[in-house]
């Protein structure tokens, strides 16, 4: 749906449905104009058979004037009304060249003309010849008026199919007003609620944004405080773990000077040293695990699940699926902190003694799912992770580092335990 889609594509669409209101305001415009220049159309061949119908008139008069009255200037009257017809009917065949059933009823009118025309020609040249034959001129007479009227009815004709020709295209138009005048409005409205939403949608997106921003620099603040304490345990380790064995292991070696070491205090040494070493080893794994680049994240993950339960009692079991391969660096370091962060938070909050973890291999993905069976996280606390994303800087560091990683990182909890299920990129 559109409702669904990005704020670009709804501005997109409010454009495209302005552009189609502003295609259908021309429309309307063009069948106004074409409505227009048929009301006139109509107007010019109605006025154009008055007009014929007026010269036929005036050459008719000018033949009585000159049969009947003796005026020979009629005759000029004659002359220009006869031209003046036909031009007029020439005018009107040119107006109707597009409409075969006006050609025809124009031809019939030609006819009538040339009957009517012709019949007083014929009497004006009787009456020239000195022909004062009554009773003939009497039966011209008749003739005329017959012609007359068939002009007249032929005029009466082409007015009525004219006229019907102008309500059907009138009708038509009115159609096309009302449709395109409902297209209008409903564009209209659509766009403004399109431009709304995209500007809702926008807003939304800013908000997002800046809780995102606000979000990070939280996240940012936490991690410096966490890599601050960090910092802190590592120094009190020096000093109180190594610092205090090799304050006594130095004691010990400096006794030797004054007498002989005897089997005793050799061992004592030895093994203040022997723990010495392995406090090292452990604090140089916690800052960088050096087997995960020898041997790769499936075996540095088993190794490190093993000396966990060994450490805490909690039984972890762990299983592969899929053919177990070397990934990039980048990618099992991510994994490897978010099973060290994991296993943490199990045995400090989650009050379980057993915990499952699980390595997908995939084509193209790596999955890493982390399940305990304790008591859950807090409601409070997991809906302000899924709003905000943070609920402490753990799972805040874990869903960070997934997302640098292109992965997704999802979470649920509730009374059966909690689940970590991680995606990332085989090939990141």
């Amino acid at each position: 749906m559109i409702l669904e889609s990005k704020p670009h594509w709804i501005f997109s669409s409010a454009i495209f449905l302005l552009l189609i209101g502003g295609l259908a305001t021309g429309t309307t415009i063009y069948k106004l104009y074409e409505s227009e220049r048929w009301v006139r159309h109509t107007f010019n061949v109605e006025l154009t058979l008055a007009t014929i119908e007026s010269d036929l008139s005036l050459a008719g008069r000018s033949r009585t004037e000159f049969v009947y009255g003796g005026n020979p200037q009629a005759l000029k009257g004659f002359v220009d009304g006869r031209a003046a017809a036909l031009a007029a009917l020439d005018r009107l065949r040119t107006m109707t060249n597009d409409n075969s059933e006006a050609q025809a009823r124009i031809g019939q009118l030609e006819s009538a003309m040339d009957g009517r025309l012709g019949a007083i020609e014929k009497s004006i040249e009787m009456t020239k010849a000195g022909n004062s034959d009554l009773v003939a001129q009497a039966a011209l007479t008749a003739n005329i008026a017959g012609w007359s009227a068939q002009t007249a009815a032929v005029s009466d004709q082409l007015k009525q199919s004219e006229e019907a020709l102008l309500a059907q295209r009138t009708q038509i138009t009115d159609r096309w007003f009302r449709l395109i005048a409902t297209c209008l409005v409903l564009t209209f409205f659509l766009s403004v609620f399109l431009v709304w939403e995209h500007y809702r949608r926008l807003t939304g997106e800013l908000r997002q944004r800046m809780v995102a921003e606000r979000d990070a620099q939280n996240l940012s603040f936490q991690l410096l405080h966490a890599q601050d304490e960090e910092r802190r345990r590592i120094s009190r380790e020096l000093h109180d773990g190594l610092g205090q064995n090799l304050s006594a292991a130095k004691m010990i070696a400096e006794s030797f000077l004054k007498q002989p070491p005897d089997d005793a205090s050799i061992s004592e040494l030895a093994g203040i040293l022997d723990e010495s070493l392995t406090s090292t080893r452990t604090m140089s794994y916690l800052l960088h695990p050096p087997l995960l680049d020898e041997i790769g994240l499936a075996s540095a993950a088993e190794w490190f699940i093993e000396g966990f339960s060994k450490r805490t009692g909690i039984i972890v079991s762990f299983g592969i699926r899929g053919e177990k391969r070397r990934l990039p660096s980048a990618v099992e370091l991510t994994l490897f902190r978010i099973l060290q962060e994991s296993l943490t938070n199990i045995q400090r909050h989650a009050q379980t003694t057993g915990a499952e973890v699980v390595l997908n291999f995939e084509d193209s993905r790596i999955g890493l799912e982390i399940e305990d069976h304790g008591v859950g996280i807090p409601v409070e606390k997991l809906k302000q992770f899924e709003k905000h994303g943070t609920t402490g800087v753990g799972l805040a560091g874990m869903k960070q580092r997934v997302q640098e990683q292109g992965g997704t990182f999802h979470l649920s909890s509730g009374s059966y335990g909690t689940i970590i299920n991680v995606q990332l990129p085989a090939a990141s």
